[in-house]
């Protein structure tokens, strides 16, 4: 029903996270000292856990650079001498930070390059998608209708064809009954902090009730009405939700 994806992974984000100054793109080195980069050099992402609604997509919208290309189907790393020439600022901004990327992962450069991200995973983030941190009190997955890449959490999207839009999705996984699910099933962390990595997220199920699914996409829905397409007692789940948030702070 739905493609569930973890966030890129640089292993030195400092080295590639880029800021504004005066209308300006640019990144630190490693002395604390900002120099310019090109923004065509770079991507937008989210850092998952900055969001905590819709509200906050415009203003937690960060660059990265991204010393990639799209080719023949597949992301690759801009050869140096490319990069060098076509920015050149991008390309001086790396270079101050070569020796320190060249120790990540205990001295394991990247095969495509010293200034290639540490793992190839999760370069195209393609919208609309649901972006969830990886740990959180209850579900909070918000609606990111772009193509920016994200970090430090998790996407699901469902797969062309199915039976629920974005939207419709996100009702289900917001819902009262995936926080009971999350509860129940989920490993917990101190402070009533359930996990939403892939391997949890990719067991529940999306119930094959026609009027459930019609009414998630129109979002003519609430928490009982959930409950009761998947033959869950509400009363039960209220039940186990106020004991376990009752000990939350015991966690």
């Amino acid at each position: 029903v739905a493609e569930i994806h973890v966030g890129f992974a640089t292993l030195m984000d400092k080295a590639f996270t880029l800021t504004e100054r005066q209308e300006q793109l640019g990144g630190l080195g490693p002395d604390g000292t900002w120099a310019p980069v090109e923004r065509e050099a770079s991507r937008p992402y989210y850092k998952v856990p900055t969001l905590d609604g819709p509200a906050d997509l415009e203003t937690a919208r960060r660059r990265i650079l991204f010393p990639y290309t799209y080719c023949d189907g597949a992301w690759v790393v801009v050869p140096w001498e490319e990069l060098a020439q076509q920015w050149p600022l991008a390309a001086a901004h790396l270079l101050r930070w070569q020796s320190a990327l060249g120790r990540r992962d205990k001295g394991r450069v990247p095969a495509d390059g010293w200034y290639a991200w540490g793992r190839r995973q999760s370069f195209d983030a393609q919208g609309p998608k649901l972006l969830t941190r990886t740990f959180n009190k209850r579900p909070n997955f918000v609606l990111d209708p772009t193509d920016a890449l994200f970090c430090n959490g998790y996407s699901v999207a469902p797969r062309a064809g199915a039976p629920l839009s974005p939207e419709g999705l996100g009702r289900l996984l917001n819902s009262r009954l995936m926080h009971y699910y999350s509860c129940v099933t989920s490993f917990h962390i101190q402070g009533g902090f359930q996990c939403y990595q892939k391997n949890f997220l990719q067991s529940f199920a999306v119930a094959s009730h026609a009027g459930l699914l019609g009414a998630l996409n129109a979002g003519d829905v609430d928490d009982d009405e959930v409950e009761r397409a998947y033959g869950v007692d509400s009363g039960e789940v209220a039940t186990l939700l106020a004991r376990y948030h009752g000990r939350g702070a015991e966690r």
